[in-house]
């Protein structure tokens, strides 16, 4: 792999952010077709309905992609494409537990005995 490519082989420069006008939905089948003209295609991403990510193998085969398809149509839809930034990278957590820490767990007592100790509190202040 070479110096700064992500894996799968490809680059910054050789993926594409593809978004569509309308929320039905960008099919993998439907962009294969309509992107795999332009050159080796090594992944399609489609993380929401109307938004997907294509990397190419080569980058020059990304930015005719990109230049032809650019505003054109696919299935009724207007496609915006633009070179994507780089793909984000999942980093795990050394402890599985780490979020559940974080959410903090009362019980009804607990919040009883805040409310107490806040009006005894207020109380005291007020006997001053």
């Amino acid at each position: 792999m070479s110096k700064g490519a992500f894996p799968g082989g490809y680059s910054e420069g050789h993926r594409l952010c593809v978004s569509a006008s309308h929320g039905r939905g960008l099919k993998k089948t439907t962009l294969q077709g309509a992107f795999g003209d332009f050159g080796h295609i090594l992944q399609i991403e489609t993380p929401k309905s109307n938004l997907a990510f294509i990397a190419f193998a080569e980058k020059a085969d990304a930015q005719d992609a990109m230049e032809a398809m650019d505003g054109k149509s696919l299935e009724g839809q207007t496609l915006t494409v633009s070179k994507a930034g780089p793909k984000p990278t999942y980093r795990p957590t050394t402890d599985p537990n780490e979020n559940f820490k974080k959410v903090l767990m009362t019980t009804q007592t607990e919040r009883e005995n805040v409310r107490y100790r806040k009006d005894v509190e207020k109380a005291a202040l007020t006997w001053r």
